[in-house]
């Protein structure tokens, strides 16, 4: 954690701590970004379409491209970042699939 540690016991975080959030697309993860950004904390939103991602989220937000399920570049995400806010479903990794089938 950074200098933005208030008590190390409960790990609190305050602004401007940079917080990453993953899964920022989503329904979850749109909330969270517009909720950190208006408490003052800098976001920062991985995503897997910038075209998408820029379109839903604020322009204050920092967008990072990448694959969560690739371990490939996270290291460098995670640099700087205070907390992480893991806001991803196990649904959108899973392949789009029929999930039931008519008899």
């Amino acid at each position: 954690m950074s200098a933005y540690l208030v008590n190390s016991e409960t790990a609190v975080i305050t602004p401007p701590a940079t917080v990453l959030v993953v899964g920022a697309t989503g329904s979850i993860g749109r909330l969270v970004v517009a909720e950190a950004l208006r408490q003052g904390y800098k976001v920062r939103a991985l995503v897997r379409d910038l075209v998408k991602a820029k379109k839903l989220l604020p322009p204050q937000s920092e967008l990072v491209e990448c694959d969560v399920t690739l371990s490939a570049g996270l290291a460098e995400i995670v640099r700087g970042v205070d907390a992480i806010v893991f806001t991803l479903g196990a649904g959108s990794l899973r392949p789009r699939t029929q999930i039931f089938q008519e008899s």
